[in-house]
């Protein structure tokens, strides 16, 4: 039986350095090792004690190891923070929708002008033309007095 190698897909082909290190891979290393002594080095200076000199260099070191190493979802670390900074910060898919709404009615304007205009009437002609009230809770339905019997007021 003839067996055919069927060849890889050549996008996901990375380029190696020394064995099975990277380019991206060494820089990164550089970078943590450069990062670990100068947070020594600055730590040394201002007198920190070793516990938090260790913690310090090890964070330091943390972040361009994850650079080099972690990909999620297939992609670089920086290209995953660029695209989750994007789709959830600048272009969220569940938006805030705040409009104007140009034709709501303002009922309080409408009866300040109404009581200006009728005040306005009624030193003009001296007369008393009775201003509007709008939901006003001193109005209260007015009950139909029965004349023939007083004690049926309401039910009528």
């Amino acid at each position: 039986m003839i067996e055919i190698e069927i060849p890889k897909d050549i996008t996901k082909y990375e380029a190696k350095l020394a064995g099975i290190v990277t380019p991206r891979q060494a820089i990164c290393v550089a970078i943590a090792a450069v990062a670990a002594f100068g947070v020594r080095a600055l730590f040394e200076m201002i007198g920190v004690s070793k516990k938090f000199e260790t913690f310090g260099m090890m964070a330091a070191v943390a972040i361009p190891l994850l650079f080099a190493v972690w990909k999620p979802y297939g992609m670089k670390l920086e290209e995953f923070l660029e695209t989750a900074f994007v789709n959830n910060v600048l272009a969220p898919t569940k938006r805030k929708y705040i409009s104007e709404n140009e034709f709501r009615i303002d009922y309080d304007k409408i009866v300040k002008e109404e009581r200006h205009v009728i005040g306005a009437y009624n030193k003009l002609y001296n007369v008393k033309v009775p201003h509007r009230r709008i939901n006003d809770p001193k109005d209260k339905p007015r009950q139909k007095v029965n004349k023939l019997n007083p004690e049926l007021t309401g039910y009528l």
